[in-house]
């Protein structure tokens, strides 16, 4: 008799739970979209005195402007540009000793800040696409105010400016990229770093479709893995092999997908963020950059 007459109360309770739970849920869901970009928000690292030149400000997407350097060689007409895109948190200041080696070769180079990065305007997100679209607009730039081809222009970028250099050349016929510690997918980045973090499988699964969703486009979309297919252009893929963050089989996958139109230039001893590579290898990346020309 206790357990028919507790029946009742014991039904109540757990609809009572089940609608607390889908309430928690959907307050959830609904903030997710805040919460991440919160939890992606960049650490931006603003210049300080003594970048070479002058701040030119390219009209990007969105309304929102673009910090960049021009840097012409100390003697003579450039050779042709390279256009340099840094990585995630970081700024052009990160990729002056890439611009000053090619520079010193007779090459102008464009150094770019993106979105949300360095001294360039804010954003509401900054994302692999939105690098891209941010080279979009510098290649702009250089065709109408300095009368440059975007044929006869390198893209230089590291890490996600990387992967956004190989989806801008997608769209845009360049002369050659030059992709410096890329990821080959981001989807499996973000697994790996989550999975670490020790982030339950379900929770990632819907973060991964979530971002999707707040970005408007599927990893796969502007994944280097898939996106360096799609470029005629020839592509030097600079990695070091002792990157824990992007690790090297990503580059071997890259080079593999890519066939004869890549190469693979292993860095010794050189991590994710290690700037040696431009040091001990000028000559090798000069010559390639050379080559497209």
């Amino acid at each position: 008799m206790v357990a028919v007459r507790s029946w009742p109360r014991l039904r109540a309770a757990t609809r009572r739970c089940s609608l607390l739970l889908l309430g928690t849920g959907l307050a959830l869901h609904a903030a997710a979209p805040a919460i991440l970009r919160r939890a992606f928000r960049v650490n931006r690292v603003r210049h300080d005195e003594g970048l070479p030149g002058d701040t030119i400000w390219i009209q990007g997407r969105r309304g929102k402007r673009l910090a960049a350097r021009y840097l012409l060689p100390t003697h003579g007409d450039p050779q042709g540009v390279v256009l340099v895109m840094h990585g995630w948190s970081s700024s052009s200041r990160d990729m002056l000793e890439a611009a000053g080696s090619l520079n010193r070769a007779g090459f102008g180079a464009l150094l770019v800040d993106a979105r949300c990065h360095g001294d360039s305007d804010d954003d509401d997100l900054a994302s692999m696409p939105r690098f891209a679209e941010d080279i979009e607009s510098a290649l702009h730039w250089l065709e109408h105010h300095r009368g440059v081809n975007p044929r006869n222009v390198v893209l230089l970028g590291h890490s996600v400016g990387a992967g956004a250099a190989l989806l801008a050349a997608r769209g845009y016929r360049v002369a050659g990229v030059i992709a410096v510690a890329c990821m080959a997918h981001p989807r499996e980045m973000m697994q790996a770093s989550m999975a670490r973090a020790g982030i339950p499988r379900p929770l990632v699964r819907y973060v991964l479709w979530r971002v999707q969703r707040i970005l408007g486009q599927r990893f796969d979309d502007f994944a280097p893995v898939n996106t360096i297919r799609d470029i005629s252009c020839p592509v030097l893929i600079v990695h070091g092999d002792e990157d824990t963050t992007v690790p090297l089989s990503d580059a071997h996958r890259l080079e593999r997908v890519a066939g004869d139109r890549a190469r693979l230039l292993v860095v010794r001893g050189a991590d994710h963020r290690s700037r040696e590579a431009f040091l001990q290898h000028a000559t090798e990346i000069t010559a390639f950059v050379r080559s497209c020309y």
